[in-house]
């Protein structure tokens, strides 16, 4: 989801939210790894559509979200890789090809963790009220 330039603020108003530009961002990932500033760009939690729209745009295909599997496998939890496609799965697979370096795991031990956020959990009434909850995308980058 992406909202006009503003101070951050919550709730968000039905107003504030704009279209993304979902190959602007995308082209700027591909130039943060052409400069290596970024090993790998790619996405997580996208839907079917949004994939198909990035796709579409991309030079650089997006990684699929191994970072988070591979640091839920390091921390002892349990997975379960949910696709139907074997493609898929094998690249699931991948996660046990490699490790992440001491600083990869400081680095991501230090990100804040959050629970779920939800559209409606961060809309002002008179923003929900005026829209169909299907219009909005919420996207991970």
């Amino acid at each position: 989801m992406a909202t006009k330039p503003s101070k951050p603020h919550y709730p968000i108003k039905r107003e504030d939210i704009v279209p993304m530009d979902l190959s602007g961002v995308w082209r700027a990932l591909e130039e943060c790894h052409r400069l290596g500033l970024a090993r790998m760009i790619g996405v997580s939690n996208f839907t079917t559509k949004k994939l198909q729209e990035l796709l579409a745009v991309a030079r650089i295909p997006p990684a699929v979200n191994q970072i988070s599997l591979r640091w839920i496998y390091e921390q002892g939890a349990s997975m379960v890789f949910k696709s139907l496609k074997r493609d898929r799965l094998k690249e699931n697979m991948e996660i046990f090809d490699w490790e992440l370096s001491d600083e990869d795991r400081v680095m991501i031990s230090q990100i804040p963790q959050h629970k779920k956020v939800t559209v409606l959990g961060i809309l002002s009434p008179e923003g929900i009220s005026s829209m169909d909850i299907s219009e909005v995308d919420i996207v991970e980058m």
